[in-house]
C-alpha cells in the first residue's frame, strides 16, 4: 500500500509495497507517485487520484506498473480517499494486489488453447462439442465450411434440419454407455458425413460429447462407382453374348429368305415376302451389329470419323423406343461437315446417353403423343479464337433441369429419374469422354421448357479434302 497526497507526492508505503517495487521508504517519500511505480493510467483522466478528487468514492481497477528496474507488475489496483480530521480529502490510499502469477497462469491457459484451436482448425474432420441440451457449444473452421454456422444451435437441426432430436439419439447414448457412437447420414443436398460421438466430462464437471464429422461423399461414390461400372461390364458381357446368339438365327432366317426369293418369280406374293423377311432381318442384324460396338470394351485410338455415321449409328439402337413412345425426329445437319478425331464408340455412348434424357423428359412432360413431343438434332461446324469444332445439339422440349440443380447434374449418381429408371452415371460419364475428346458439353435448360444438350468436338479435316482428286 502508499499513501499519495493531492499533489501527487508519496507520504507513506508499507514493506510490502518495498518487496514488490523494490523502493525502500525513505527513497519513495516525498517523490511524485509516477516517479516510483509509474503505470498506464499516471497523467491521464483514468490516475487514480484525479478521479477521486473529482469525487469518486473509490477506483477498482487493472494496471500494468513498472518497477524501478523496468520490470512490468500486473496489478490489480484499489484506491480510496484519504482525509483530513474535517473530512476533507487530502489524498489517497492505493493498495496493489501483484497477479503475476495469475496471469501466468492465464497465459498458460491462453497459449493451450489457442494451440488446441489451431490442433483442431488443420483437422480434415470437423469437430463439435454438443451438451445435453442437444446444444453445439463449439465447432472448428471444418466443420463451419461443412454446415455453417452451428454455435449455439441444435444438434439435430445443424446436422439434419430436424425439428426434434434424433431416435435413437447417439448423444445420450454415447453418454449412457461411455463409448464412442458411430453412424453415418446424408444431408439434404446429398453429401454424406461419418459420424463419431466419444462422451467427455468438461471443465464444467458437466457430461457432454465431442462430434467428429468427415466427409466421405466422394470417397462413397468412388465405390458406389466402382460397383457400377462391374455391372455395368458385366452387363456388356451379357448383351453381347445376346446378340451373339442372336446373329445366327437371324443369320439363318436371312439365308431361307434368299432361298424363297431365288426360287420364286419377281412378282409373286412369296418373293415379295421373302425381300420383306430379309429387309428386316438386315435392319434387326444392324441393330444387333451396333449392339455389339456399343458394348465393347476395347480402348481403341482416335480416328477421323464423320459426325454423321456415329449419329446414325446411335439413332438405330434408339430409334425403336423412340417410335413406341410416339416421339418424333428432325435432323438438321450442316453439308460437308469436317471429320472429328474420336473413338466413335465412346461419342456414340454420349449421344445415345442424351438421346435417352431427352426421351425421358420427353414422356415425362407428354405422357401421350403430342405434336411438341419432339427431338431436333442440329449439326453445325463452328470456329472460336483457337480452333474449328462441330457443334451437335440435341433440343427437347420436355420436362426440363429445374434451376437449382443445373450445376449438379454433371456430378456423379446424380438424378432426377425414379428409381430403377437411374443409375445417375450417364452425364458424368458423358462429361468426361467429351472432356478425353478435348471438347465440351453444354446445357442450357428451362423447367417445363426446353432442354439443348451441346456436344463440342474439335474438328479434323474437312470430309472433301479427305477424298482423292481425279483429274479429268
Amino acid at each position: 500500500m502508499r499513501v499519495v497526497d493531492k499533489d501527487f507526492n508519496v507520504v507513506k508505503i508499507n514493506k510490502t509495497f518495498e518487496n514488490m517495487t523494490g523502493v525502500n521508504e525513505k527513497d519513495a517519500s516525498g517523490k511524485k507517485c509516477h516517479e516510483v511505480f509509474a503505470g498506464s493510467m499516471c497523467a491521464t483522466a483514468e490516475c487514480p487520484l484525479t478521479l477521486i478528487l473529482a469525487g469518486k468514492d473509490a477506483v477498482d481497477c487493472y494496471v500494468d506498473k513498472q518497477r524501478m528496474d523496468g520490470t512490468s507488475i500486473p496489478c490489480i489496483l484499489a484506491a480510496t480517499p484519504f482525509t483530513d480530521g474535517d473530512g476533507g480529502v487530502v489524498g489517497i490510499v492505493e493498495s496493489f494486489q501483484d497477479i503475476t502469477d495469475l496471469k501466468q497462469a492465464q497465459e498458460a491457459i491462453r497459449s493451450e488453447r489457442d494451440k488446441l484451436h489451431r490442433i483442431l482448425s488443420h483437422l480434415v474432420e470437423g469437430v463439435c462439442i454438443v451438451n445435453q441440451d442437444y446444444i453445439i457449444e463449439y465447432q472448428n473452421s471444418i466443420l463451419k465450411e461443412y454446415l455453417g454456422e452451428c454455435e449455439g444451435k441444435t444438434c439435430y437441426h445443424s446436422f439434419r434440419q430436424a425439428e426434434t432430436p434424433c431416435e435413437p439419439c447417439l448423444m445420450r447414448t454415447a453418454i449412457s454407455s461411455g463409448k464412442v457412437q458411430q453412424h453415418e447420414f446424408e444431408t439434404a443436398d446429398g453429401r454424406s458425413f461419418e459420424q463419431a460421438y466419444t462422451p467427455v466430462k468438461d471443465v464444467d464437471e458437466k457430461e457432454k460429447v465431442v462430434v467428429l464429422l468427415r466427409d466421405v461423399t466422394e470417397q462413397k461414390a468412388s465405390m458406389t462407382a466402382m460397383m457400377h461400372a462391374e455391372q455395368l461390364a458385366a452387363l456388356g458381357e451379357m448383351a453381347a453374348g445376346v446378340a451373339h446368339e442372336i446373329n445366327n438365327p437371324i443369320n439363318g432366317i436371312i439365308n431361307y429368305a434368299q432361298i424363297l426369293v431365288n426360287k420364286n418369280s419377281t412378282d409373286s406374293f412369296v418373293c415379295d415376302l421373302g425381300k420383306r423377311m430379309i429387309k428386316e432381318g438386315d435392319r434387326i442384324a444392324r441393330i444387333v451389329q451396333g449392339l455389339l460396338s456399343f458394348a465393347r470394351q476395347k480402348k481403341e485410338e482416335k480416328t477421323l470419323v464423320a459426325v454423321e455415321e456415329i449419329l446414325s449409328d446411335s439413332l438405330a439402337l434408339t430409334a425403336a423406343q423412340m417410335r413406341k413412345d410416339n416421339i418424333a425426329i428432325e435432323m438438321d445437319i450442316e453439308e460437308n461437315l469436317p471429320h472429328i478425331l474420336a473413338q466413335s464408340h465412346e461419342i456414340e455412348q454420349v449421344f445415345v446417353n442424351i438421346i435417352s434424357n431427352a426421351r425421358y423428359a420427353l414422356n415425362k412432360r407428354y405422357p401421350g403423343p403430342d405434336e411438341d413431343k419432339l427431338l431436333e438434332i442440329i449439326v453445325r461446324s463452328h470456329n472460336d479464337s483457337l480452333r474449328p469444332y462441330v457443334r451437335i445439339s440435341f433440343h427437347d422440349h420436355g420436362a426440363g433441369i429445374p434451376n437449382g440443380i443445373i450445376d449438379k447434374i454433371r456430378n456423379p449418381f446424380f438424378t432426377t429419374k425414379t428409381e430403377g429408371k437411374r443409375t445417375g452415371l450417364g452425364l458424368s460419364i458423358s462429361h468426361g469422354i467429351v472432356n478425353d475428346h478435348g471438347g465440351r458439353l453444354i446445357i442450357d435448360s428451362v423447367e417445363n421448357i426446353f432442354t439443348r444438350v451441346s456436344v463440342d468436338l474439335p474438328a479434323g479435316q474437312p470430309k472433301n479434302s479427305m477424298e482423292p482428286c481425279h483429274e479429268a
